[in-house]
């Protein structure tokens, strides 16, 4: 399906529980074309994982991870971008830094959050969501949300750019 949805030039993207890359699927996802492979990573932890993931194994989902960073490398392909995607809740929210550091660890190429609750129970509004999430990891809302390949913040970029004489 991925094939055909390529020829038509359509973007294809789906998401995963990471459960099932043994070597084989993880080379044919990789020259399938699929241009995007979000894998939920829902704790840094098996103890905190199988909280959300009931009889999930995070080394199965991370071992699957390398197999599909392996086979980018292999067959030089760029596509799928690979994100680690954490639903934050308040059993994992403690281990946001260490999700990032595993998503550095392993080769993917992003990770997000998604879903961070207030202190009340009450979601909090995507904006604000974002732009605290980036403020804190010191990116880009753009590159946050995968609107753009480029972590710098906006003033970053400029200040590269530009040159000011007198």
């Amino acid at each position: 399906m991925v094939c055909h949805a390529r020829a038509l030039g359509l973007y294809t993207i789906t998401s995963t529980n990471g459960h099932f890359f043994d070597d084989e699927t993880a080379r044919k996802t990789v020259e399938s074309g699929l241009d995007r492979l979000i894998i939920s990573l829902d704790g840094a932890t098996q103890e905190t994982y199988e909280q959300y993931r009931i009889g999930g194994r995070l080394e199965t989902v991370l071992a699957g991870a390398r197999r599909l960073v392996h086979w980018k490398k292999r067959l030089g392909k760029h596509h799928p971008r690979l994100v680690f995607q954490m639903l934050v809740v308040r059993p994992n929210e403690h281990e946001i830094e260490e999700i990032r550091r595993l998503a550095r660890e392993t080769g993917v190429d992003r990770s997000t959050l998604s879903q961070i609750l207030s202190g009340d129970g009450g979601r909090l509004a995507n904006a604000h969501l974002v732009a605290g999430a980036a403020a804190a990891l010191q990116v880009s809302s753009d590159w946050l949300l995968g609107l753009s390949d480029r972590p710098e913040m906006a003033g970053e970029l400029l200040d590269a750019s530009l040159t000011v004489t007198e």
